[in-house]
C-alpha cells in the first residue's frame, strides 16, 4: 500500500468511526428529537470529513507524523562559509555548515606556505576560533607565511623582583640570562627561554636595548593554562597596541617561553609620525609571530 493510499485509508476510517460514535450517542438519548438532531449532525460531520479527505487526496496534501518530521529535517538551516586567501578576493574553498555547527575546514592549503590561522578580516587583526558556532553566512581569510631564515637575536627585557628582570632593567643589560636560544630548525624560526619570574614582573621580547622588533602581550596565544591565568596585559610607553604592551606576571614560578617568527611577513607602521628609516625596527610588527608558554611549577 502506497503512503498516500495509507493516509487516505486512515482518514476515512477516522471519519467513519466518528460518525458511528455520534450516531450511537444520539440513539441512546431518550428524546427522539435529540436523536434526530444527533443523527443529522453525525451525517453532516461524516459528509464534511469525507469531502475534506477527498479534497486532500486529490491535491496531494495529506500528511502523516513521519512526513512532518521529514519536512522539518529537509528545512534544516545551513550557512555558507567562504574561505579566501589573505588578498580578500581569491576564493580558496566554500562549505555549507548547519546552523549552530562548526566549520570542518580548520586548516587551509597553499603551495610553498605554512598555514597560520583563519582570520575574520583581511587585516588579520583577530584570529577566528574554529570552535565558534556558525549562525550566519561567514567569510574567513587565510593567513599563510613563507619560511625565511630569521637571523635576528631576541631577549627578554623588563623589570621586577625576579633576578633575570631586575638585572635587565628594561633592557639596559642583555646578558646570557636574558638571551633566547634559537632552535636548530631548517623549517621554522623558534626561540626559547626558561626563566624564574615573580608576581608583579613585567616584560616583553625584543632584539636589543632600543626595543627593536618588540613582541609583547598581543603575540601571546593565551595567558591561561587549565583554567588558571598566569599572565595579563599591562601598559607600555604612551598609547600602545596590544602587540607592544607589557606582559604582566600573575603567578610566581618557572616558565618556558617560545617565540615563533616569520620575518618574511614583517610589516612597518610607516604612517606613524615618529617613523624614520634609521629607527624603523621600532615600528615593526608581524601578524603571524606568536608567543606560547609553559608553566613549569615553582621557581627552581
Amino acid at each position: 500500500m502506497g503512503k498516500k493510499t495509507a493516509r487516505l485509508f486512515t482518514s476515512v476510517v477516522l471519519a467513519a468511526s466518528l460518525s458511528l460514535c455520534m450516531s450511537a450517542c444520539g440513539s441512546s438519548t431518550k428524546d427522539s428529537s435529540s436523536t434526530g438532531n444527533s443523527s443529522e449532525i453525525s451525517a453532516n460531520v461524516s459528509t464534511a470529513m469525507s469531502s475534506q479527505v477527498s479534497s486532500e487526496a486529490t491535491n496531494g496534501t495529506l500528511s502523516s507524523t513521519s512526513d512532518i518530521g521529514s519536512a522539518s529535517d529537509a528545512q534544516t538551516k545551513t550557512h555558507t562559509v567562504t574561505y579566501y586567501d589573505i588578498d580578500g578576493t581569491t576564493v580558496l574553498d566554500t562549505e555549507e555548515v548547519e546552523d549552530d555547527g562548526t566549520i570542518t575546514k580548520t586548516e587551509g592549503n597553499k603551495d610553498g606556505y605554512t598555514f597560520i590561522a583563519w582570520y575574520i578580516s583581511p587585516k588579520m587583526t583577530r584570529k577566528f576560533n574554529v570552535d565558534e558556532k556558525i549562525h550566519e553566512d561567514k567569510k574567513l581569510y587565510g593567513g599563510f607565511a613563507k619560511y625565511t631564515e630569521d637571523t635576528r637575536e631576541f631577549a627578554i627585557l623588563g623589570d621586577g623582583d625576579s633576578d633575570v628582570l631586575k638585572e635587565s632593567a628594561w633592557g639596559k643589560v642583555i646578558g646570557d640570562a636574558q638571551k633566547m636560544t634559537k632552535e636548530d630548525n631548517s623549517e621554522a624560526n623558534v626561540y626559547t627561554i626558561t626563566v624564574d619570574l615573580k608576581e608583579g614582573d613585567q616584560f616583553q621580547f625584543a632584539m636589543d636595548s632600543s626595543w627593536g622588533d618588540q613582541r609583547g602581550y598581543g603575540y601571546l596565544t593565551t595567558d591561561t593554562i587549565d583554567g588558571t591565568q598566569y599572565l595579563q596585559k599591562e601598559g607600555g610607553l604612551g598609547k600602545t597596541s596590544a602587540q607592544k604592551s607589557n606582559i604582566g606576571v600573575l603567578v610566581s614560578g618557572n616558565n618556558t617561553f617560545t617565540l615563533t617568527t616569520y620575518p618574511d611577513s614583517d610589516t612597518y607602521d610607516t604612517e606613524d609620525p615618529e617613523y624614520k628609516e634609521e629607527n624603523k625596527e621600532n615600528f615593526n610588527y608581524n601578524p603571524y609571530d606568536s608567543i606560547t608558554f609553559t608553566y613549569n611549577g615553582e621557581s627552581k
